[in-house]
Order: structure tokens, then C-alpha cells, then sequence
């Protein structure tokens, strides 16, 4: 039996929720089954890319095993969070010793590992240093992913103070509603995002006059979700390249190109965009970008991991305690 698991359950009263998972299969089949589990990893970009490079063909050659790599889940808080290296074979030591390589080859790569992030107090200079259209803003925090409303207004209020032309996606049906309402080429003045918690700004106000609006649909194409068809629902484009989108219905991964092409907006002609997403963004626009700026923003699904409170695994280990030894 083979699981196809997302590897980043969490259930109450259970600390290892798949592994729980896994044994109620096999003791439904039989306590001789052999229960073979895939993770959706997640990881496999540079630098990861070299660091899963030498797995494999290194092990097959002292005869062990297929082993694998498992990097942890940094917003699952466990005891157990961390990164892991099983390594299987005949011989304990033979085992014991690449496994060992193997970690330390992850341990002395730790700082490559660690996201290059850019305060947001930091960003208009950043984007004022060289001219890049696009420039994609990365802001996982308010990944829709990982639990977030896709609401967050910081990022927008601090580039519409510094002038800067910008398309941000945000979820705020009454935006969408009043878009509605108003009809292309009315003007309007409302307040827009933080509609669904305070972690990720506070509401902002935009003025401006309604340049597209009504039900956004299109097919996915590219790598990423290929062929599927998605519905964003009501949806209103407030003025270009000062935008806030408003979505009628629930709120989804606004990373595809077809979330801004369906409502006439041409992505390589933007100055900058910003994407709420960790990774998907990647498959997605990352194609068109001529540079990528991630953010070290507020919210529930931060890149910076000092922003959380871990306390079953208790924050000791790197990078939260930076003197954690191998």
C-alpha cells in the first residue's frame, strides 16, 4: 500500500497524526503489510536542489537501501520538528555513518538555507536601487496556503505611500460588490482588506474609479494545476497599477497568471506584483519576473520563523537558537 500524504497533519490529543494514520492502515490490511509513504515535499528549488543531489546515487553505492530526506514542517509546532535522515541498509555502522554524512552535509549548508528577507520598511529602497519590471514581492505570510484570509493591506499601504505602481490580489467582497454596484467607470472611495483578523494590517482606504468588473473564470495553463478551470467569482479591478482586487467567493492561491489575464491585466507589463504565497508563485509567474523580493511581513505563515511561538518543540533549534550544536 502506497499513501500519498501532505506529511503536515495536525489533530488534537495526537502528536503524530499521519504516522497514526499509517499503523490504522496496516492494521486494517495486515501487520505484515508493507506501507510505503510519500510527503508532499515542498522543497526541492536551489539550494535544496544539491543537497538532495547526493542522496541516492551515494547510498546505492555502499548497497543500502533508497533512503530519503524529510526538512520538517516549520509551521507545525512538534516535538519532534526538525529535519530527519533515514538511511536503511544491512549494516548498522555502514548505515550509521552515511546517515551522519549525510546530516552534516545539511547542517553546514544551514545559512543557504536561510531566506534572504527584505523589512518592509526596507522595500522602497530596495526597489528603487535598479528598475526591474516586473519585480515580484513575495509575501508568504499571508498565504491563503497555509491559513491566511489574503486580506493583508501592509504591503500595498507601504508602496502606495512610496508612490510605486503596484498590482496586489486581495479577498474583500464588498469591495467586489461595490465594484458591482458602480459599474465600470464609477468612482469610488472605500475602505479595502482586513476584513478577518489584525494580523496582517488594518484596512486601507483606496480611491479610485472601477476599471473591470464581474465573474473571472479561466483554464489553468503552464506546470502548475494544468487544465483545471478556476472560478475567483465576483470579482472588481479598482484603478491599474494602484490595484485591490475583491473576491466574492472564497478565497484561493491568486498566483496563476489567469487570476490577473482574466481581468485584463498583462503581467509582464506591471511594475511590480505581489504574490501571497511561500512556493506556488514560482510555477506560476516566477517565469516572468526580472527580480524577486521576498518580505519579512507580519501574519500567521511568516518567512521569518522568530515571528512564532513554538512551545512543544520549545524553539531550540536552528534557526531560532543560532547556538544549537550538530
Amino acid at each position: 500500500m502506497c499513501l500519498s500524504l501532505l506529511g503536515a497533519t495536525a489533530a488534537q490529543g495526537i502528536s503524530d497524526a499521519d504516522g497514526a494514520f499509517a499503523r490504522a492502515v496496516r492494521e486494517e490490511i495486515s501487520p505484515d503489510a508493507r506501507v510505503a509513504v510519500t510527503l508532499d515535499y515542498r522543497a526541492n528549488d536551489a539550494p535544496m536542489a544539491s543537497l538532495m543531489a547526493q542522496f541516492d546515487p551515494n547510498l546505492r553505492e555502499l548497497g543500502t537501501l533508497p533512503n530519503s530526506l524529510a526538512m520538517g514542517f516549520a509551521y507545525a509546532d512538534s516535538p519532534n520538528l526538525g529535519a530527519t535522515v533515514p538511511v536503511y541498509g544491512d549494516d548498522k555502522r555502514t548505515v550509521e555513518v552515511q546517515a551522519n554524512s549525510l546530516a552534516r552535509a545539511i547542517w553546514e549548508t544551514r545559512e543557504d538555507l536561510r531566506p534572504g528577507l527584505i523589512s518592509l520598511g526596507a522595500l522602497p529602497t530596495a526597489l528603487a536601487i535598479l528598475d526591474a519590471t516586473p519585480t515580484l514581492v513575495v509575501d508568504s505570510s499571508d498565504n491563503i496556503g497555509g491559513g491566511s484570509a489574503r486580506d493583508g493591506t501592509e504591503i500595498l499601504r507601504c508602496l502606495l505611500d512610496a508612490r510605486q505602481s503596484v498590482i496586489v490580489t486581495l479577498a474583500d467582497p464588498k469591495v467586489a460588490a461595490r465594484c458591482l454596484a458602480l459599474g465600470v467607470g464609477g468612482h469610488f472611495d472605500i475602505e479595502v482588506g482586513a476584513l478577518v483578523d489584525d494580523l496582517h494590517g488594518t484596512p486601507l482606504r483606496v480611491q479610485g474609479r472601477v476599471e473591470w468588473v464581474g465573474e473571472a473564470n479561466f483554464r489553468n495553463s503552464g506546470s502548475y494545476m494544468t487544465g483545471f478551470v478556476t472560478s475567483m467569482g465576483l470579482t472588481g479591478v479598482p484603478p491599474r497599477r494602484q490595484s485591490a482586487r475583491g473576491l466574492g467567493k472564497p478565497a484561493h492561491h491568486a498566483v496563476r497568471p489567469g487570476c490577473l489575464t482574466s481581468v485584463g491585466i498583462s503581467p509582464e507589463e506591471e511594475k511590480i506584483i505581489v504574490v501571497k504565497a511561500a512556493i506556488a508563485w514560482q510555477a506560476a509567474v516566477g517565469a516572468v519576473a526580472q527580480r524577486i523580493l521576498i518580505l519579512d511581513t507580519p501574519g500567521i505563515c511568516p518567512a521569518n520563523l522568530n515571528q512564532l511561538d513554538y512551545i512543544q518543540s520549545g524553539g531550540a533549534f536552528w534557526p531560532l537558537d543560532t547556538e544549537v550544536a550538530f
